[in-house]
């Protein structure tokens, strides 16, 4: 009886045992410690301002380009893709991505693989989003502060920024289950002078949102979910000697706790150097060779406006893989002709799962979901631009308080 026990006590241990290293085994297959793999992010400025025919100096028909870029967007098969100056010739764009098309799932939930178009211009962002990856919980957000006039005496040019709701988009993707990025894509104020200033404001409260949505710990240095930001910065680090800009991307870098991929692929990262306006910038890098796009001849390298910033989290380590360029889509008609004033930029974000994080970001009710604008809210903050620049122009005093009190509601 007693031996009998004991083989009955020995039996269930055993069970016991072997549930208990199967139970470990089934949890490691699931935690993805060690896995890797690769985002290659490709980020385009397409150029889609609703005018008859131009795009910069070119002589083109917008909309048709918009045919074309969508075409070698979908071509390129990048993991994610952000464009910015999307506007009323968006569906020309994305009917061409076929590659990046939503699908409705078994429950008729509509699985999403690109951002909806926020609005036509001018209460359009013209910023949207393509992933391979599912995308959840798009944001959309305007600069509290942008240029205010159509004449900028600095350039002696008249621009008309302050008439489209520039701002940073972001959204989720979930690279592999339980991992997630958070992907930012912005368009910021273009030239010097009082622009600089703006977009000196601009980015400071891009830094705020970024570490308060992606939640950076300052007791770990670590975001809760990894980082990825680009788009149009209008601003590069060095900016060819114009060293009143020279601290902006830094700044932004270093307050957001982020990693520029061109600057760890040309440059060795940032260091304090770069910032100082008494840096010697022709020692650092040549940009005499340069066309004017950025080529540096004797570097062959750019320091574009197009940037990509990084930072790791959530578990996943986010390294640049050191192939970060540049280049433009051409007409097929007219091969010297570009699609668009902008080059598109690629680089390739290398990942690992570092470590197991318990994320319930899944279970959000509102993961599918995108942040619809108030008609009425865009609007009024488009009437409010108006009135501010008309007050502007004028010297109105009383023209900008009343735009200042729409644009604050």
């Amino acid at each position: 009886m007693k031996k009998t026990l004991r083989k009955f006590v020995s039996l269930v241990l055993a069970v016991m045992l072997a549930s208990s290293v199967l139970g470990v085994a089934a949890f490691a297959a699931d935690d993805h410690i060690g896995d890797k793999g690769s985002l290659e992010i490709l980020n385009y400025n397409v150029a889609g301002l609703p005018i008859p025919n131009g795009v910069g100096s070119q002589n083109s028909s917008v909309f048709l380009n918009q045919i074309e870029i969508g075409y070698y967007l979908n071509k390129s098969n990048a993991d994610i893709i952000a464009v910015q100056e999307d506007f009323n010739f968006d569906q020309y764009l994305r009917d061409e991505m076929t590659n990046y098309a939503n699908v409705t799932g078994e429950d008729g939930e509509v699985i999403r693989y690109q951002s909806e178009n926020s609005a036509l211009i001018p209460l359009s962002d013209g910023l949207n989003i393509f992933s391979k990856y599912p995308i959840y919980n798009v944001l959309r957000f305007e600069w509290d502060e942008s240029m205010d006039s159509f004449q900028r005496e600095d350039a002696g040019s008249i621009e008309g920024d302050s008439l489209t709701s520039k701002g940073f988009m972001v959204a989720t993707i979930e690279p592999i289950e339980g991992y997630y990025v958070d992907i930012y894509d912005l368009h910021a104020d273009a030239f010097g002078g009082q622009s600089y200033l703006v977009k000196q404001k601009q980015f400071t409260q891009l830094a705020k949102f970024v570490m308060k949505h992606s939640v950076y710990d300052p007791k770990t240095a670590t975001y809760d979910h990894a980082v990825i930001v680009t788009g149009d910065f209008n601003c590069m680090i060095f900016d060819y000697g114009k060293t009143e800009d020279s601290g902006l991307l830094t700044n932004l870098i270093d307050t957001a706790k982020l990693n520029d991929a061109w600057a760890v692929q040309n440059i060795d990262g940032i260091d304090e150097n770069v910032s100082d306006p008494e840096f010697d910038y022709a020692s650092y890098y040549d940009y005499a060779n340069r066309t004017d796009i950025g080529w540096n001849a004797a570097e062959q390298h750019y320091d574009p406006i197009e940037r990509v910033l990084y930072a790791s989290g959530n578990g996943i380590k986010l390294t640049s893989g050191m192939d970060y360029t540049l280049n433009f889509f051409y007409a097929s008609a007219e091969p010297e002709r570009s699609l668009s004033d902008h080059p598109y930029a690629t680089v390739t974000l290398n990942f690992e799962i570092v470590e197991k994080v318990q994320d319930d970001y899944h279970q959000h009710d509102d993961i599918q979901t995108e942040t619809e604008h108030s008609f009425l809210i865009t609007f009024l903050s488009f009437i409010g631009r108006i009135l501010r620049t008309i007050g502007n122009l004028l010297r109105l005093p009383g023209l900008q308080e009343a735009a200042d009190n729409l644009l604050n509601r």
